[in-house]
């Protein structure tokens, strides 16, 4: 997108209820996931702080069909 790049990553989970999409780069959640057992929730957190940092964003999207 002219001097921009966009990078979408897509899964089929069972996707964030909006209310809850600031919450998902707070470090540390988890928002149910199913499994509970690999990960500390730091991710997206990190990923954000990343983009960010290079001057960039990273906020979350509906797909359709869930996910």
């Amino acid at each position: 997108h002219g001097d921009h790049v966009e990078i979408r990553v897509v899964d089929r989970g069972p996707g964030i209820p909006a209310e809850a999409h600031d919450r998902v780069f707070m470090p540390f959640q988890r928002l149910g996931d199913r499994d509970n057992h690999t990960g500390v929730g730091l991710g997206l957190a990190l990923s954000r702080g990343l983009a960010e940092a290079m001057g960039g964003t990273l906020t979350p999207d509906e797909t359709p069909g869930g996910g």
